[in-house]
C-alpha cells in the first residue's frame, strides 16, 4: 500500500488520541503545522473532524483546541456469536456504543451467512437510528481463526470442522468490509487504545462459565481463550492459533480444556471443592504464562462474576508462588465482567483498526 494520506494519518490519530489539538497531532505525526492546520479545516468543512469546546482557565493567551472525530460521520457493527445466543453492538466514530442487544439464537455453518445478513438488516432499518453510514461489521466466534486469510478453520459453537471462509460471500452481500476474529482476541482490543494507557505486554483471559450448561455435541466444559498482547500488538502465533488453551494437567483423551472429569465440571455451581480445584489447576496454568511472558497485566473477563472474582484472588497467589526470584516484580489481575458485550465492542474496535490501516475511512 501507498503511504497514507495526511487526512487518513490525522483520522486515526484522533480515533486513537481523542481530543488533541493541531499542534499535538502535527508532533506526534511529524507533520508541520501549516499542512496540519489546512487538513484540518478540510476534514472540520466536510463534517468528519469537530472542535471541542476549550476548558476556562484564568491563563492568558490562545489555548490549543482539542479534537474530535465526528460521531455521525460513521459506524461499525460488533458481533458476538455464541452458543445458543448472540449480541451485537453499534459503535462510532467516537468509540461510542450507540445501540447494543442480545438475543437467543442459535447460528451455526448452516445458517451464520443468513442470520448476519437479518441482524445487518435489522439493524441499518432499525427505528432506534438513523445510525450514520455503517463502514464495516466484524464478528467475533469461539473457535480456530486464521488471522491471514481470516478463514474459520474450526469451531465447535458454530460446528465448522474444516477451513471455511464467510467474509467474501457476507460483504458482497452487504455491500460493506466484514471481519471475523476468535472471541478472545476480540476482548484483547478493549485493551489496546492508546487512550486506555495500560501496558503494552498483556493477557486477557477469558472464562464462560455457563458454557458447561450448554450442551455440545463433542466437546464442552468451561469454554477458556486468551488474547495475547506483546508489544502493544495482538499476538496471533506462528499457525494463527495463538491464545487457544489446553491444561498441561489434561492426560487423556477427553475433550474438555481442564482436567476435570463432566460429572465435575457440571458440578461447578454446586460444589465449591470442585470449582477451588478449577481455580487452582487454571490459575497455575496462567501463571507459569504470565511469569514466563513477564507481562505487564492480566485482564480477566468472565459470565459470572463471583466466580470470576474468586479465581483472580486464586491467580494473583499463583503468581506469587511462580515467582521464586529475590527481585520484587508485580503483575496486576484487572477484572471485567465480560458478558457478550465485550467481544462486540472489541470486534467493533478491531473494525475501525482494520479500516485506518487499510484507509477505507472516509476522510
Amino acid at each position: 500500500m501507498d503511504k497514507k494520506s495526511n487526512a487518513s494519518m490525522i483520522c486515526q490519530s484522533l480515533w486513537q488520541h481523542p481530543m488533541e489539538s493541531r499542534a499535538a497531532l502535527a508532533k506526534r505525526l511529524s507533520i508541520d503545522k501549516a499542512t496540519i492546520t489546512g487538513e484540518i479545516t478540510t476534514l472540520i468543512k466536510r463534517n468528519i473532524v469537530i472542535e471541542m469546546p476549550t476548558s476556562v482557565s484564568a491563563q492568558t493567551g490562545r489555548r490549543p483546541i482539542p479534537l474530535m472525530l465526528n460521531g455521525r460521520s460513521g459506524m461499525v457493527i460488533g458481533l458476538a456469536i455464541q452458543a445458543g445466543s448472540y449480541s451485537v453492538v453499534v459503535v462510532n466514530m467516537n468509540d461510542e456504543v450507540l445501540f447494543s442487544a442480545s438475543e437467543k439464537a442459535e447460528i451455526n455453518s448452516t445458517n451464520l451467512i443468513q442470520m448476519v445478513h437479518r441482524i445487518f438488516d435489522e439493524i441499518t432499518k432499525s427505528p432506534n437510528g438513523p445510525f450514520p453510514q455503517c463502514l464495516g461489521l466484524s464478528i467475533g466466534v469461539g473457535g480456530l481463526v486464521n488471522s491471514i486469510d481470516r478463514s474459520i478453520d474450526f469451531s465447535v459453537p458454530l460446528k465448522y470442522s474444516s477451513k471455511t471462509r464467510i467474509i467474501e460471500p457476507l460483504s458482497k452481500e452487504l455491500g460493506i468490509d466484514v471481519l471475523v476474529e476468535n472471541n478472545a482476541n476480540c476482548c484483547a482490543w478493549l485493551n489496546l487504545l492508546p487512550v486506555n494507557k495500560g501496558p503494552s505486554d498483556f493477557i486477557f483471559l477469558m472464562i464462560e462459565f455457563n458454557q458447561v450448561n450448554v450442551p455440545h455435541k463433542k466437546f464442552g466444559g468451561i469454554g477458556i481463550g486468551l488474547g495475547i498482547v506483546i508489544g502493544g500488538r495482538l499476538y496471533h502465533g506462528a499457525h494463527s492459533y495463538a491464545g487457544e488453551f489446553r491444561s498441561a494437567f489434561c492426560n487423556g483423551e477427553d475433550d474438555f480444556q481442564l482436567s476435570l472429569s463432566r460429572n465435575e465440571m457440571n458440578s461447578i455451581f454446586d460444589d465449591h471443592a470442585v470449582f477451588e480445584h478449577l481455580c487452582d489447576e487454571l490459575s497455575r496454568n496462567i501463571a507459569l504464562l504470565a511469569n514466563s511472558l513477564d507481562v505487564g497485566c492480566i485482564y480477566v473477563g468472565s459470565d459470572c462474576e463471583p466466580q470470576g472474582r474468586e479465581f483472580c484472588r486464586t491467580l494473583e497467589n499463583a503468581i506469587h508462588a511462580g515467582w521464586p526470584f529475590p527481585v520484587e516484580k508485580r503483575i496486576p489481575i484487572s477484572y471485567s465482567a465480560i458478558g457478550a458485550y465485550s467481544v462486540a465492542i472489541g470486534a467493533a474496535r478491531e473494525m475501525y483498526m482494520y479500516l485506518f490501516d487499510n484507509e477505507m475511512i472516509p476522510c
